[in-house]
């Protein structure tokens, strides 16, 4: 799965590819729990956005494209992240010293990001590499790559 503010790809999409365009007309998770105890694994809103949990237990690789908001994801991919929250359980467990969500599903999902933006501080690199760090522990995944660039162009052309 793709989540990108972009439009654009960092790698050639195949067939079964999921690539999901982040936009400001996207709401964010209102936190009903529907997603966890009412249609388990989906969210309740019926915006073209509920099957993200769903579509996400079927990948083995997700992948950010995003633009490095102080350190953070765009509004808009935040607001898609949000509404995968359906991807794990509400109850938490500890793990390595850190609290996480406990996993619906049993996968090894890989997690990467590509951040862009002029002038990035080292203090914002460093923030977004946790920020993705914390996400992949939560998603019971592991980080793969994140990576810097200048500009959205940059990212790549596999569109």
């Amino acid at each position: 799965m793709i989540i990108t503010d972009t439009g654009v790809s960092p790698v050639t999409l195949e067939e079964d590819d999921v690539l999901v365009a982040a936009d400001e007309k996207i709401s964010g998770c209102n936190g009903c729990w529907g997603c966890w105890v009412k249609t388990p694994g989906l969210c309740v809103k019926d915006d073209g956005y509920g099957d993200l949990p769903a579509k996400l237990s079927m990948c083995d690789e997700l992948l950010i494209v995003s633009k490095c908001v102080y350190g953070s994801v765009s509004p808009a991919v935040k607001r898609l992240l949000e509404r995968c929250i359906g991807y794990v359980l509400p109850d938490f467990e500890m793990h390595d010293g850190k609290m996480r969500h406990k996993e619906r599903y049993k996968k090894d999902l890989k997690v990467s990001a590509w951040f862009y933006g002029n002038d990035l501080t080292e203090g914002e690199k460093k923030t977004a590499e946790a920020l993705i760090e914390a996400n992949a522990v939560n998603l019971h995944g592991r980080v793969m790559n994140v990576i810097f660039l200048k500009s959205a162009a940059e990212v790549g052309g596999g569109l």
